[in-house]
């Protein structure tokens, strides 16, 4: 993977998995900032199916750095963006993300 060490901020199942029972993505996700994708576009190939060495970005529209929590995009952004997904499996992890939150 030739995303700096420093970009790699786990989202997606990635993310769900690292707080979570939930078993990690065969390819990793992370969340990239939009301003920071086109500084890697250049280097950066699309390849359609899971390959190894390979990983899927989320491109956000504000720095998910600002509220990241150890590695990872925050637990509320992280919801969001999985609430619509229809797998048992995702939703079970989720509710048990949200539960070990303290309010």
């Amino acid at each position: 993977e030739n995303l700096p060490q420093t970009q790699r901020l786990a989202a997606g199942e990635s993310a769900l998995a690292q707080c979570s029972m939930l078993t990690s993505p065969g390819e990793p996700v992370y969340a990239l900032w939009h301003r920071q994708w086109k500084d890697l576009a250049e280097m950066a190939k699309t390849i359609p199916i899971e390959d190894e060495g390979t990983c899927q970005l989320q491109l956000w529209h504000y720095d998910p750095a600002l509220f990241a929590v150890a590695g990872r995009v925050d637990p509320f952004s992280l919801y969001l963006s999985l609430q619509q997904e229809r797998d048992e499996r995702i939703e079970s992890a989720l509710e048990e993300m949200m539960e070990k939150l303290e309010w």
